[in-house]
């Protein structure tokens, strides 16, 4: 199985509405699945869990279609996702800018 395969299973829940839920989020919200490069996939979850994140239009959160893999690829459940940012700053009153610039940067696998 692919991303492919996981996008396609989750548009089908978009497009079908077997859970009550997704029936219910889109009789008053519109998702965004036509333009897969603003939806994300997570398949690291430890599980085997696969989530799939669709952006919903003029909204700031995602719709979330959540999947298994074992024993097929079925929909286990839908659920929307608050939007979150992170910022960073950094500052110092011994370091210029270009020195700050010039720090390794530690950084774990986001994904």
């Amino acid at each position: 199985m692919n991303d492919q395969d996981f996008l396609q299973k989750a548009i089908e829940e978009i497009q079908s509405q077997t859970f009550g839920v997704t029936e219910q989020f889109l009789a008053i919200h519109e998702v965004d699945y036509t333009d897969s490069g603003r939806v994300r996939i997570d398949t690291e979850l430890d599980d085997g869990t696969v989530i799939v994140y669709f952006p919903v239009k003029r909204e700031k959160f995602s719709f979330a279609v959540y999947l298994d893999r074992v024993p097929d690829l079925a929909v286990r459940w839908v659920d929307t996702v608050p939007y979150a940012s992170v910022y960073f700053r950094a500052s110092s009153e011994a370091l210029d800018l270009h020195e700050l610039g010039e720090i390794p940067i530690n950084r774990p696998n986001c994904g």
